[in-house]
């Protein structure tokens, strides 16, 4: 896995050099699954620092996922996220990680979510 790790991580430093001139502040790539464990490659270390204990999966569980499957729902498979959209749960939970303004391509299975 720490092989594979590398190489993901390689890959989106290679995509943030080009995106950087759009101002794209930082990418990575994760999957969810339904009840809220995830993985992830960031190219920004310090969001992905923050402890994965069980109260950060029940915090995943009960916003995250919730707003994922809405969107599978609806066959979304790009989202934009920011301050000026209608308030949510999510979004005020995004900001606490100053994540608010955000964009995302998702791709879903019935067991999990891949998001870029």
């Amino acid at each position: 896995m720490n092989q594979l790790t590398s190489i993901l991580k390689k890959t989106l430093f290679a995509e943030l050099k080009i995106l950087k001139a759009y101002g794209v502040d930082q990418i990575g790539y994760r999957y969810y699954l339904k009840d809220g464990r995830s993985f992830g490659i960031p190219t920004s270390v310090l969001w992905d620092g923050r402890n994965k204990d069980n109260s950060f999966n029940k915090t995943m569980e009960c916003f995250l996922s919730p707003e994922l499957l809405k969107l599978k729902m609806h066959n979304h498979h790009y989202v934009s996220r920011s301050d000026d959209h209608q308030h949510s749960e999510y979004i005020e939970y995004l900001n606490k990680m100053q994540m608010g303004n955000s964009v995302g391509f998702y791709q879903f299975t019935n067991t999990r979510i891949d998001s870029l």
